[in-house]
């Protein structure tokens, strides 16, 4: 349900309060079946995104780009740590210091990139 919901109560608010101005009665019930009905339509989209990708509606941002990454190493398709390499960050104008090496390998000794 998720973000969504928030869209979808502040629509079923928009309802309530147009209920509450309408003065014929088949005007209430109509609006109350729009509602009623967006309701319905939205509620099912949800529960069949949910069935067809759990993963992807149970977690969100950074604890579902940390699920791909556990599902991937499981996989073995994750590089080994003395094939990865340092990353900068976007932006940044750091450099690596000359003869310095950022990567070690598993005994802890520093290798040449």
């Amino acid at each position: 349900m998720g973000k969504s919901a928030i869209a979808l109560g502040v629509l079923l608010v928009a309802v309530i309060i147009g209920v509450s101005r309408l003065h014929s009665d088949a005007a209430i019930l109509l609006a109350i079946v729009i509602g009623v009905l967006i309701f319905a339509g939205w509620f099912r989209y949800v529960l069949k995104f949910a069935g067809e990708h759990p993963d992807v509606a149970l977690l969100e941002g950074s604890e579902w780009s940390g699920y791909q990454r556990f599902q991937a190493t499981a996989k073995g398709y994750s590089p080994k740590a003395t094939e990865r390499k340092p990353t900068q960050l976007p932006g940044s104008q750091a450099s690596q210091p000359e003869g310095k090496s950022l990567l070690k390998d598993e005994s802890g000794e520093e290798q040449k990139p």
